[in-house]
């Protein structure tokens, strides 16, 4: 799991010059069926105008993720399975 957040963190770290932080960033939530929620804004990045439909990878009824890009945001959320 570690290698797993370790590109989120570098990704972040990239960002932040003193402003970016302060008005962007990452949020991660719980979901109540259970799993979780993802949104990292995208605002000032190289990725502001990327276009992505929702994606759906459904393997099972407990076994799925969903993301896209809406509104300068990407987004992500799945279910609880590693």
């Amino acid at each position: 799991m570690d290698k797993d957040f370790s590109a989120l963190e570098k990704w972040y770290l990239d960002r932040c010059d003193g402003y970016w932080e302060h008005s962007w960033g990452v949020k991660i939530q719980t979901l109540d069926n259970p799993g979780w929620r993802i949104e990292i804004n995208l605002n000032e990045t190289t990725a502001q105008l990327r276009i992505l439909p929702r994606q759906k990878i459904e393997r099972t009824e407990s076994d799925w993720i969903h993301y896209w890009v809406e509104k300068e945001t990407f987004q992500a959320a799945a279910d609880l399975q590693i």
